[in-house]
């Protein structure tokens, strides 16, 4: 089991003009808001895409217990069928070698603080990819294409289950040569860029540095829950995807319709 700050490294190959990151968190499977159907939609969609990888970002199953907040009686499938489910749905993304990192979020931390068990690290393990599984937070040093002969690209990615946006704003300021920043937690999609200011000691000059915030929509209809506390609707229609370029340093991002089924 690794530390939140162990990195991950990945070397994509040299040949790549780029790649496409997908991110997914909040699929919450197990709960009747929830689309497997479209979540499968989502797994076909990377495979079918040459350049295309996976980051999870956390509450992939809905893991209702007796002392959380979830109702029991609502779920569609009991906590042990939730993994089950997901890892015979993210085996092929984990057999292709397409899932860059995955951490847990709030849901499967219920099961931590009850038992000391986190159900998505045995999701990790069953799929054979524990290597890219961090408890907390995940940081990837990404390299792709070739620059020069010697030389890839490199990118800081950071990946965090996430809280609420004002404390997410604070996290995300504080982090230093990152070029993208993954989360969810709030089933709200929300992409946009933030710009740092670094005085360069050697040349007396000011450079900037852009990094992207992308917080990902949750795999739930408006239904239930969401609509007994009066939460702002949040239907799923697409997913932001995240291209990184092997040619120079650049990270630009388009949206996958993935409406819900």
């Amino acid at each position: 089991m690794h530390d939140d700050f162990a990195v991950i490294r990945h070397a994509l190959p040299r040949e790549y003009t780029h790649i496409n990151i997908y991110g997914m968190a909040d699929a919450h499977i197990g709960a009747k808001e929830s689309s497997l159907a479209t979540l499968r939609a989502w797994v076909q969609r990377v495979l079918a895409d040459p350049y295309g990888y996976a980051i999870i970002a956390g509450d992939m199953i809905n893991n209702g217990i007796k002392d959380s907040k979830t109702n029991v009686y609502e779920e569609v499938m009991p906590p042990r069928q939730q993994k089950r489910v997901c890892v015979e749905i993210f085996k092929p993304l984990a057999d292709a070698g397409r899932i860059l990192a995955w951490i847990p979020g709030n849901h499967e931390d219920r099961s931590v603080r009850s038992v000391d068990d986190d159900p998505s690290y045995d999701i990790c393990v069953a799929l054979g990819i524990e290597d890219v599984w961090r408890p907390n937070c995940a940081v990837v040093k990404l390299s792709v294409g070739a620059v020069k002969k010697d030389r890839q690209v490199t990118y800081g990615i950071c990946i965090t289950h996430g809280s609420s946006l004002n404390k997410h704003k604070k996290f995300v300021a504080q982090l230093e040569n990152f070029d993208v920043v993954f989360s969810g937690h709030t089933h709200e999609e929300i992409v946009y860029p933030i710009y740092k200011m670094h005085l360069d000691l050697n040349s007396g000059t000011i450079k900037w540095k852009r990094c992207r915030v992308v917080v990902l929509p949750a795999l739930l209809a408006y239904a239930a829950y969401a609509v007994k506390k009066e939460y702002t609707p949040q239907l799923y229609g697409s997913i932001p995807v995240i291209t990184l370029s092997g040619t120079r340093k650049r990270v630009d991002y388009h949206e996958y319709d993935a409406m819900l089924t």
